[in-house]
């Protein structure tokens, strides 16, 4: 269930804006009995689900907008069954020039789930076409999901890697390694042979986002733009109670690499050669040669450095910026602190 735009949204001095757009913020929402500001809302106590309501069909809501001149719009927006599109039809598969190079191919993935794996096989199969070694992995909002998908990009990723080249190793505790797997790769008709990869990256990247990234490098040179990863290089199992309903998901494994390098706990970037610092800027599209993290990306791509590098984990708790992108509620829960943005 999801928020979406009607074609009648109102509009006010803004044709062909009457969604919202990447880089508008919201103000000030009406649940009905008027607009209340988002900073009002949120400073009650009210996290950004209870604002945008139950997930009920026909439900209704109005936000007002600012965008980057803070002219301000207001849209109307009702709560219908959506299917999430895992590769953006716009502008989720480019190819973008680079010197020297037959282009880059860039692939943007916001989720891990099953519906992104023939979205997937088409895009390698265009980029295999042209012979793209270069690639740009935009994961900068994507949380994880199917270990199948994500095992899935990894052999995409692995065309030069053999059938007994280890992809990732799965590790159970002492008391259980009848349990531990080894999972090598097994390259696919529209697998590439990359020499660079660039992963675009937030603090909302995370799980499988981050075993893709941790479970290719050892194999080619890869980078991480824009800010650290959430840090989650561990599982769950499942267990069902018995005489009840309930399930219980416990911590139980870690993933590590070939190199069997995974505890990374504090997020990716502390263990990688190359974490390159860089800009989220929401007046570009993702992908856009010009907005913030693609530039970045473009730019270690090219030259195999990055400008400036990605804080310690320390640093950016003392600053506070992670704390900034996503709002909180005056009483957040649990999963708010630990995951910003987590509704």
């Amino acid at each position: 269930m999801d928020l979406v735009a009607e074609l009648g949204d109102l509009e006010h001095g803004h044709p062909g804006r009457a969604r919202p757009q990447r880089g508008d913020e919201i103000v000030a929402v009406d649940i009905g009995s008027g607009f209340v500001s988002t900073a009002d809302l949120l400073a009650s106590g009210d996290t950004i689900s209870d604002v945008l309501g139950p997930a009920e069909t026909g439900l209704q809501r109005g936000l007002r907008l600012a965008d980057a001149s803070a002219a301000t719009r207001e849209v109307s927006l009702t709560k219908r069954t959506v299917t999430i599109d895992p590769v953006p039809d716009d502008d989720g598969v480019r190819i973008l020039p680079l010197a020297g190079t037959s282009g880059v191919g860039y692939i943007s993935l916001r989720s891990y789930i099953s519906t992104a794996d023939e979205q997937l096989r088409a895009a390698f199969t265009e980029f295999r076409a042209q012979g793209i070694q270069y690639f740009i992995v935009d994961l900068r909002y994507n949380g994880g999901g199917l270990i199948t998908t994500y095992e899935l990009l990894g052999d995409l990723l692995g065309g030069a890697r053999s059938t007994s080249d280890v992809m990732s190793r799965t590790l159970f505790n002492t008391r259980h390694p009848g349990s531990n797997a080894t999972r090598t790769f097994s390259p696919q008709l529209q697998s590439v042979a990359p020499v660079r990869i660039a992963f675009l990256t937030t603090e909302a990247t995370a799980s499988a986002s981050e075993l893709n990234i941790n479970t290719i490098r050892p194999w080619v040179e890869v980078a991480i733009v824009g800010t650290d990863t959430f840090g989650k290089p561990v599982g769950q199992s499942a267990f069902d109670l018995a005489g009840c309903d309930d399930r219980m998901r416990l911590v139980t494994f870690k993933t590590v690499n070939a190199l069997d390098e995974g505890d990374f706990f504090d997020g990716l970037a502390p263990s990688m050669t190359f974490a390159c610092a860089a800009t989220d800027s929401l007046t570009e599209s993702p992908g856009d040669p010009l907005e913030g993290l693609t530039a970045a990306a473009l730019h270690w791509l090219s030259t195999g450095a990055c400008d400036s590098v990605i804080a310690a984990a320390s640093a950016r708790l003392e600053s506070g910026v992670d704390h900034t992108r996503y709002p909180r509620s005056a009483r957040p829960s649990a999963a708010e602190v630990w995951m910003p943005g987590v509704q």
